[in-house]
């Protein structure tokens, strides 16, 4: 079975089956789970960079300090 652009939405959204040769790969359920998931994964995911951020702000502002002195 080959998956044309327009029938991937149908199949993800609709939590069809997908057919292998060693058997079927079920898909996500309802497109509002996917959407659901997707905004917890990108908020997760901007709530660490902001910390990463924050944390080599505060290294780089110690590191300054210290070559001051």
């Amino acid at each position: 079975m080959v998956l044309t652009s327009m029938d991937a939405p149908t199949v993800l959204a609709g939590g069809i089956d997908v057919p292998t040769g060693g058997g079927f790969i079920p898909t996500a359920g309802p497109p509002a789970t996917v959407i659901s998931l997707a905004v917890k994964l990108v908020s997760l995911l901007v709530q660490s960079l902001q910390e990463e951020r924050a944390r080599k702000l505060w290294w780089s502002l110690t590191l300054q300090r210290r070559r001051n002195y």
